[in-house]
């Protein structure tokens, strides 16, 4: 019982590595695949999710002339608040001022936390009549953010305006894309050692009993009597 114990964890445990290696490798192309898809589809989810905000935002008629700063940040307040899937808005003058602003995680509203717009972004704002993706003058914990010009009734440039996400959304999805692989890698695991241990129990069964080393050391056995008698017969 001892002896066919030892043989069969020995072929049990050769067909369990070959089974965890498949599954880990076929795992690890999952998951980079998987990541890579998802990091794609993300990102441009993400950023067209920006464009749209921040142009919603340029088009409300409350910032259409003169802006006022209670206005702007009730405006924006309630407009994160209402679920738009952006975590920090801001309104800021034609001269780069911040007016308004709102944070969702702090809660705050003091524009003293935004540093004024940057020259470039509102040159680039000014030249071209776009949405603008920019992460360099990011408030701080945004991962990125788009800028957009706010135009009045008569054409001119009346401010800007920036809708942004925070880094945690990301790592949000990577954390959730890991896990999902991690219980999946989990359940591969158990049943492949499930499916390892029936195989070796077959092998066991059609080898009769046998390890197949002990075949090899059957084979050597015998070799060993052969030449033996080759050795007492040309005696």
């Amino acid at each position: 019982m001892e002896k066919e114990k030892i043989a069969n964890s020995t072929i049990y445990n050769q067909v369990r590595t070959i089974l965890v290696q498949g599954i880990v490798v076929a795992l690890l192309l999952s998951l980079g695949a998987n990541l890579i898809l998802s990091f794609r589809q993300e990102n441009e989810a993400r950023d067209q999710s920006l464009i749209s905000a921040a142009q919603v935002m340029a088009n409300a008629p409350v910032f259409m002339d003169v802006i006022d700063a209670n206005q702007a940040n009730t405006y924006i307040k309630r407009t994160v608040k209402g679920g738009s899937g952006m975590y920090v808005l801001a309104v800021y003058d034609a001269t780069g001022e911040p007016i308004a602003f709102y944070d969702l995680a702090s809660g705050s509203h003091d524009v003293s936390q935004l540093a004024p717009l940057n020259k470039d972004i509102m040159d680039n704002l000014t030249q071209d009549d776009s949405t603008l993706l920019h992460n360099s003058d990011a408030p701080s914990g945004t991962d990125r953010c788009a800028y957009t010009a706010i135009y009045s009734t008569d054409g001119k440039i009346s401010g800007f305006t920036m809708a942004g996400i925070y880094m945690r959304s990301i790592r949000k999805m990577i954390f959730l894309t890991l896990l999902s692989h991690v219980l999946v890698g989990v359940a591969a695991l158990f049943f492949g050692s499930m499916l390892s241990l029936r195989l070796s129990r077959r092998i066991k069964d059609d080898l009769l009993g046998y390890e197949p080393n002990d075949f090899r050391r059957l084979f050597l056995q015998q070799m060993d009597i052969l030449d033996g008698l080759d050795e007492g017969i040309l005696a």
